[in-house]
């Protein structure tokens, strides 16, 4: 079988940037790319996992550490990248989400870049269309969580391995190595990927291989050196962040489990319509690239190593328990991308080829506008999004709870809150063991020394905290308290209601009460 990467690419791809009109291009791209994720990120609903997020890139410049002072169950990157944006300009909801914006942007165009390098007008028009059209794209990347940060990185790796930056070749290698490294640094799953990089450089440069790979390895491997840190002082702890909480998340039985895992595979398949995917674009898209792959390997071509991330973070995103659709926002690019060097390097396309892609283009659009009225405006299929309730899940209602903090405590003030995202904009700080919503949902399934090490409560636990002098302060939604707190035992407490902050109640020790 053939590379997939020819020599004409590959000339072509070195010296894009000193072409006038790519230049134009990726100006143009940038800017109406910006406007339209910068219109999303400020008006989609607020995503849970945000408040988590946000509040771990606030506090690790707060001098805490990840998972050595809190719970995190991510990879550390993404709150030392967001937090540094954050606290230069300003602790705010509409910063983070402007940040969000700016890298789905960029997202976009290392999309046209790559698309561009093709020489084929027609793919870079259908490619964008597509990214820009997915609704899983523009629900997730605009939202402050990992999922556009993570391919950013991963698409400048793939960029540099294919050469369509003007750099000396073995950086080319070293940068592809680091930004995977980068990658997988904000997301774990991104790991599978590095197979598929290996394996496209060594089809690539056969016998001249070794130092390519070696270039890649080194970059890839200096990524990971600040990961010593917390491995030294505390490897059960990031184990479990980043892949123990993982195993035992699931709060559901495992019959429950079972049927939400099928449901997921029948939308992804298109066997069953749901109101959280938009019509059937994603399916649409994984069927086209299934057949564009078929349609390299019957030209003796190998598969695009694109079409290899795809593939590989498709199957890497049926792996947790319980899948989220959401996961699957980061494969679109890739997707498209394989789609369009498979058809771009075979040979003239008849006509009615275009015409299928079309016709197809047409059909995947057609669902567009309603993917961002869900998002901004109805809030059907979106998750944590109330019926009738909507404008309770806009990111001004955080901000709101965030000013009606200050005023009830003072800068530094430690401030229990079922949901930390409410503390963004407060000069309040977290308490200790509240940074992350989801230990509800996993506490009870430690003993209490792995809760004391991982920096996690029980409800029972909880109720004591409340009792502490240190703390005066807590906030949560109306909707949750009885989750959390019986509203007796607040009362009984001394708490009494302060502010009401459309439906997130301040609750405020009265004095005496210690």
């Amino acid at each position: 079988m053939k590379s997939n990467e020819s020599s004409t690419l590959e000339q072509s791809s070195d010296h894009l940037f000193h072409d006038r009109h790519s230049r134009k291009g990726v100006l143009v791209c940038f800017l109406l790319s910006g406007l339209f994720f910068s219109f999303l990120g400020l008006n989609r609903f607020l995503a849970a996992d945000e408040g988590f997020y946000l509040l771990a890139a606030k506090e690790v410049y707060f001098g805490r550490d990840l998972y050595l002072d809190f719970f995190y169950p991510q990879m550390p990157l993404f709150p030392y990248f967001y937090g540094l944006f954050l606290k230069v300009i300003g602790y705010s909801w509409e910063i983070a989400r402007l940040i969000a914006a700016l890298i789905s942007c960029g997202c976009a165009v290392l999309l046209y870049l790559r698309l561009k390098a093709l020489r084929a007008p027609f793919f870079i028009i259908f490619g964008l269309a597509l990214f820009l059209g997915s609704g899983l794209v523009l629900s997730w990347f605009p939202t402050a969580k990992t999922y556009s940060l993570s391919t950013l990185f991963l698409l400048i790796a793939y960029l540099s391995i294919k050469r369509t930056f003007s750099l000396p070749p073995f950086f080319s290698f070293f940068l592809g190595g680091l930004f995977i490294g980068l990658a997988v640094n904000t997301r774990l799953f991104y790991c599978i990927t590095i197979p598929f990089f290996l394996f496209d450089i060594i089809l690539c440069h056969r016998k001249n291989a070794l130092r390519p790979v070696l270039f890649f390895l080194l970059g890839g491997v200096a990524t990971y050196l600040p990961h010593l840190y917390y491995i030294v002082h505390d490897s059960s702890a990031y184990w479990f962040n980043n892949v123990g909480y993982h195993l035992v998340r699931s709060h559901r039985s495992a019959e429950l489990d079972e049927i939400a895992r099928n449901t997921i595979y029948n939308i992804l398949f298109a066997f069953q319509p749901d109101e959280r995917m938009d019509g059937f674009q994603f399916p649409m898209l994984f069927y086209v690239t299934c057949f564009s792959g078929i349609y390299s390997l019957i030209a003796h071509r190998f598969l695009s190593l694109a079409t290899m991330i795809g593939l590989s973070l498709f199957a890497m995103s049926l792996s947790p328990d319980p899948i989220h659709l959401q996961y699957f926002s980061t494969v679109v690019p890739f997707f498209i991308l394989g789609t369009c060097e498979s058809l771009a390097k075979g040979k003239e396309l008849k006509k009615w080829v275009f015409l299928l892609l079309l016709l197809f283009s047409v059909e995947y659009l057609r669902h567009t506008p309603d993917a961002i009225y869900r998002s901004t405006t109805s809030g059907i299929g979106v998750k944590g999004v109330e019926e009738g309730k909507e404008h309770l899940s806009q990111i001004s209602i955080a901000s709101y709870v965030g000013y009606a903090l200050d005023k009830h405590t003072d800068s530094g003030e430690l401030v229990l809150a079922q949901w930390p995202g409410y503390l963004l904009e407060s000069h309040a700080r977290i308490y200790p063991g509240m940074e992350n919503q989801f230990w509800i949902r996993i506490s009870h399934k430690l003993t209490e020394e792995e809760r004391k090490d991982y920096h996690l409560f029980t409800r029972e636990e909880l109720w004591k905290e409340i009792l502490r002098p240190n703390l005066s302060t807590v906030v949560i939604d109306q909707r949750k308290v009885s989750r959390y707190f019986p509203r007796k035992r607040l009362q009984q407490a001394g708490y009494v209601v302060v502010e009401n902050v459309h439906g997130v109640l301040i609750w405020k020790k009265q004095p005496g009460k210690d």
